[in-house]
C-alpha cells in the first residue's frame, strides 16, 4: 500500500501508523505492517496469508495504534454511513471554498449520491429505519431547502471563511 501525504502532513506521525488486513467477520487481523517513508510517500507491504481471491469480505485499514480492536462489519458500515451523511450535509451547504468552480447542480448531485450511499450502508448494517429516513436522490433536503443556501445551525469555520 502506498499513500501520498497531504501538504503539511506530519511525516513522523504518519510513519507511526500501521496498515493491516482485517477480517471483520471474525474481528481478526490477518496481516499488518509498519509504514516506511520514501520522499513524500509512505509505503507498507503486507504479506497475504492466503491468495487475494480468497479474502472475500476482508479490508485494509490504517490505524494509529497496533493493538486497536478490529471493528465488526456492522460497526464499519455504521461509521461509513455517518461519514456519507456528513458528506451529504456538507454538499447541501455548497461551500464555495471547497470547490469554487462547482455549480449548484454539482453540489446537488454530490449530495444525492452521498445520501444514496448513506442509505445503502444503513440498510447493509441492518438499520432499515435509518436507511429509509434519509432523503431520496433528487429530492430537496431539509424541507425543500435549495442547494447552495445555508442550512440552519452553525457552519464549519472553513465554510464561513470561504475555504
Amino acid at each position: 500500500m502506498t499513500a501520498t501525504l497531504a501538504a503539511g502532513a506530519d511525516v513522523t506521525d504518519a510513519a507511526r501508523c500501521q496498515v493491516r488486513l482485517v477480517d471483520p467477520a471474525v474481528r481478526r487481523v490477518l496481516a499488518q505492517a509498519d509504514f516506511r517513508l520514501t520522499e513524500s510517500r509512505i509505503c507498507a507491504e503486507l504479506e497475504l496469508p492466503v491468495p487475494l481471491d480468497e479474502l472475500d469480505g476482508a479490508w485494509i485499514e490504517v490505524v494509529g495504534e497496533p493493538h486497536r480492536p478490529v471493528r465488526s462489519t456492522r460497526a464499519h458500515l455504521i461509521r461509513r454511513a455517518l461519514r456519507w451523511a456528513d458528506a451529504a450535509l456538507r454538499a447541501e451547504r455548497a461551500p464555495a471554498g471547497l470547490a469554487p468552480r462547482a455549480a449548484a447542480g454539482d453540489w446537488a448531485a454530490l449530495a444525492a449520491l452521498a445520501w444514496q450511499r448513506c442509505r445503502r450502508d444503513w440498510a447493509a448494517a441492518g438499520d432499515s429505519d435509518r436507511a429509509t429516513a434519509h432523503p431520496a436522490p433528487g429530492s430537496q433536503v431539509r424541507d425543500s431547502q435549495a442547494p447552495g443556501t445555508q442550512a440552519p445551525g452553525p457552519a464549519c469555520l472553513a465554510e464561513v471563511l470561504g475555504y
